[in-house]
């Protein structure tokens, strides 16, 4: 027996993989959905539930550079931004540009720890144009400890539906 999320590839990160399970006795199968080997994946959580064309996440590599990516399963594309030495990005969070925004249109948001100041900063992203860098950086004058998680809710009372 095998189990179904076994990969063929040995990755740094983890692999963005499809699990399709079937209501009615066909077999369980996997689709892997990108290259690019990514942590924390986050999709505009407006779409929660149906069919996503984007995903972003966290991707990490060999040597410990941090990259934000951005998939776009329409058309294939994978855009990443790769920040310096020593700048160690935490999960991205997905925030749209308003209600009314197609799937996939807004902001990336991340804290990224600069360890030669021992400080922090939020990166935001333009979420369909990641590799141009990020749009502004808010500084703190301390740092903020690594493993910020979150979810954009621009109504509070969305926690409680």
């Amino acid at each position: 027996e095998r189990n179904v999320a076994e990969i063929d590839r040995p990755p740094v990160c983890g692999v963005v993989t499809r699990i399709h399970i079937p209501r009615r006795g066909e077999e369980i199968r996997k689709e892997v959905l990108c290259d690019a080997a990514m942590e924390f994946c986050q999709i505009d959580p407006r779409w929660a539930g149906a069919r996503q064309g984007h995903l972003w996440g966290l991707s990490v590599d060999a040597s410990h550079r941090f990259a934000i990516v951005h998939v776009n399963h329409e058309t294939g594309v994978e855009d990443c931004f790769w920040f310096p030495e020593g700048e160690f990005a935490s999960e991205a969070v997905f925030a749209p540009k308003g209600p009314a925004a197609a799937e996939g249109e807004g902001y990336i948001l991340t804290m990224i720890y600069r360890s030669k100041s021992h400080r922090s900063h939020l990166a935001v992203f333009d979420a369909q144009r990641i590799g141009e860098g990020p749009l502004a950086r808010a500084h703190f004058g301390h740092h903020i400890p690594a493993s910020f998680h979150g979810v954009w809710l621009s109504d509070p009372r969305d926690a409680i539906r």
